[in-house]
This record gives structure tokens, sequence and C-alpha cells, in this order.
């Protein structure tokens, strides 16, 4: 909803400077979106039946990326810099590393996580895991792109249904997995 809608809908003075919205704005907590957003799925996710699925499953699909914030001081020191060689420091770009978990079919983002730039994308997922089972008990298919295969986040999953996209890369030699020590673990 425009804020322009807002304030006819209530019939209130729409009067609002930018710097006003902008200095609330400042006063607002985020985790609080970040709550009632887990607050709001629960009671979405609490219907199962109301849920899109894949042969029962949902299909949950883990990716994260690095994104540009605005150059900040306060930026600067929560998030980290990109540090290029060839740019002086005072115009390095603010950057984070951003990893979310997606309900494919309900189309539903049901945790992200937003950290420092170069953060693990391994310990992310693990975090959006983690929060994502706090929303829905149903049963899922991890879905991970190349990057994210790791013996951490197959141990974590391993009662569970997971994909992992892997590189294109064959090795030099014949390769044949040791299956006795795959099931050791």
């Amino acid at each position: 909803m425009e804020l322009d809608d807002f304030y006819r809908s209530y019939k209130m003075n729409g009067d609002v400077s930018v710097w006003g919205y902008e200095k609330r704005r400042l006063e607002f907590n985020p985790l609080m979106i970040h709550e009632m957003n887990a607050d709001f799925l629960k009671e979405i996710y609490a219907e199962p039946k109301s849920l899109q699925k894949l042969n029962g499953y949902l299909i949950l699909a883990v990716d994260g990326s690095d994104i540009k914030l605005p150059s900040t001081k306060k930026n600067y020191e929560k998030y980290g810099r990109e540090i290029r060689k060839t740019v002086s420091a005072d115009n390095e770009p603010c950057l984070a590393s951003i990893s979310c978990i997606y309900d494919c079919l309900n189309k539903y983002i049901l945790d992200c996580q937003i950290n420092r730039y170069k953060f693990s994308e391994r310990a992310s997922a693990s975090m959006n895991i983690d929060n994502a089972e706090q929303i829905t008990s149903d049963n899922a298919i991890y879905v991970f792109d190349r990057g994210y295969v790791s013996f951490d986040l197959m141990l974590k999953l391993i009662n569970k249904k997971f994909v992992f996209r892997l590189q294109n890369i064959l090795p030099k030699k014949n390769f044949t997995p040791d299956v006795n020590a795959i099931k050791a673990i």
C-alpha cells in the first residue's frame, strides 16, 4: 500500500516530509520485522493442507549472493567492504553477504541472513535451515547451488532429503567412493 493510499483510507493528513518519514524509519527496529515475518509464516505453515507440495514434500532452495549497501560509516563497521588494490579505501563499496531459504512452490522466503562481506555461505545456509525448521516441520527437499556441498551440511541433513548442484569437474583418475567410510558417518 502506498503512503498516500494509507492516509486517504484512514482520512489522515498526508503532509509528511521526506525527512520526517526517514527519521521515523530510522527509529524502527529491523529485528521486529524479522520476528513478525516469522510469526506470519508460522501461521501459514501451521495449515499444511493449504500448502503446495511435490509428492508430499516442500521444495526449499538455499542460495546467497553479495549485495552493495549504502556507503556509510555504520555499514562499513558492521558489514565490511571490498578491498581492491586499484581503488583507494575511501572509494570502496560497502558490501554484505546475503543468504535466503525459499519455498519454491509456495513462493515464500522462510529465512534471510545478512552478514559481513564474504561470510561463509555454508554457515549462512545452516542458519537458514535452522530458522526454516522453526517455521515448518513438514517434509522438505533442500536444494543447494554449487559451492554449498560439504560434509557438515550433509551431516546436518542426514535424515532429510537434499540435492547439491555440483561443479562439472570430473576427477583426473577413476574415482570410487569408499562406501564403508560414508556409512560410518
